[in-house]
């Protein structure tokens, strides 16, 4: 792993177009933003919060930006932040070399400028080197009963290969563990918009997708190239235009953070595997893959025996929740740590 290390110095805005040799080529399949002014524009609009969210951010203020790409966006929320320390990860060569460019030059004029560190985020290990051994982020943990107010992680998912850690980082913050583990950090992402799709709740057809969302995370779509369907999600985001990124494919910008939750998430993940084990199928016959006499205990229960003939994809989140507490009380409830075990060791 390479660490190009940087001080805080004098601030002048990084503008991409100002270094027209640099060639941002083998991007890989990211769609990111071709005109720094557009980012400057979304940010003005709809971001303006964020500013007096992370109060003296010149001081300790700390952003790490996954899979950028071209740095445009980058460019433009540094500028906009003016963090302590903005770390840009990625495992693009050529663009973390073009950036590391830049960083060098802005260096040599005493400014302020991000730094790289080159490194996989889709490695759980990449995130114990960056604070742990490299210590490239020195993170203050925070209580939960707020959004930390000194680190913000953001970086570009529109890549295919790599939505799936969408869905596992936003289960992070769930179980309070990887870079939540400081408190409630919010996440803001570029995702397609089919991944969008996949995130929002749609009732009478519930994808545990979905339900993790819905569930533990508050989640508002900042800006979008298109419109979209979803119950309890600002609809006055900012309208992107398709010509303004690389690719000729819809494109939204989430913010993620934390929603708080009384229940047993082990029994929730447990749980939630095997109602939705056959969507289409009713509760009461999901219910029999998760232990022998679990139909009887539901139909003993008033606020549970009313939905048990409904099919598990149209489950609200308050019906599986009441299925998470009576599974917490059950005095025969199953081992769900043996049951992790078996699946784990199923699947080596």
């Amino acid at each position: 792993m390479s660490l190009l290390k940087t001080g805080l110095a004098a601030f002048k805005p990084i503008r991409v177009d100002a270094y027209p040799s640099l060639k941002w080529k083998n991007i890989s399949g990211f769609n990111c933003a071709k005109d720094q002014s557009v980012i400057d524009d979304l940010l003005q609009e709809k971001l303006s919060f964020l500013k007096d969210s992370y109060p003296n951010r010149p001081e300790r203020m700390s952003v790490l930006d996954m899979y950028s790409g071209c740095p445009i966006y980058s460019s433009a929320l540094f500028n906009f932040l003016t963090p302590q320390k903005y770390v840009i990860m990625s495992t693009q060569k050529n663009i973390l070399k073009n950036i590391d460019k830049i960083a060098l030059d802005r260096r040599s004029q005493g400014l302020a400028t991000y730094e790289t560190y080159s490194a996989d985020p889709y490695s759980w290990a990449s995130f114990i080197a960056l604070t742990n051994l490299d210590k490239a982020l020195t993170i203050e943990k925070q209580d939960y009963s707020k959004v930390h107010d000194s680190f913000l992680i953001t970086g570009n998912l529109t890549l295919k290969t790599i939505e799936a850690l969408l869905f596992q980082w936003a289960f992070c913050m769930a179980n309070k563990n990887w870079l939540q583990r400081y408190g409630d950090v919010r996440m803001m992402f570029w995702i397609p918009f089919k991944l969008l799709n996949k995130v929002i709740p749609k009732p009478g057809n519930l994808r545990r997708m979905s339900m993790i969302f819905e569930t533990f995370t508050n989640l508002k779509v900042i800006a979008s190239s298109t419109k979209f369907d979803g119950e309890d999600l600002d609809a006055d985001y900012y309208q992107l235009d398709l010509k303004d990124f690389t690719r000729d494919e819809d494109i939204a910008l989430i913010e993620i953070t934390r929603k708080d939750f009384d229940f047993d998430i082990e029994i929730w993940e447990f749980l939630t595997k095997k109602i939705f084990s056959t969507p289409s199928a009713t509760v009461r016959t999901n219910a029999g893959f998760i232990y022998p006499g679990a139909i009887e205990w539901f139909e003993s229960k008033d606020d549970i025996k009313g939905f048990l003939n409904k099919p598990s994809k149209e489950l609200t989140k308050d019906e599986i929740v009441k299925l998470v507490n009576a599974v917490s009380v059950w005095p025969f409830k199953p081992d769900i740590y043996m049951d992790f075990h078996h699946e784990s060791a199923d699947n080596n």
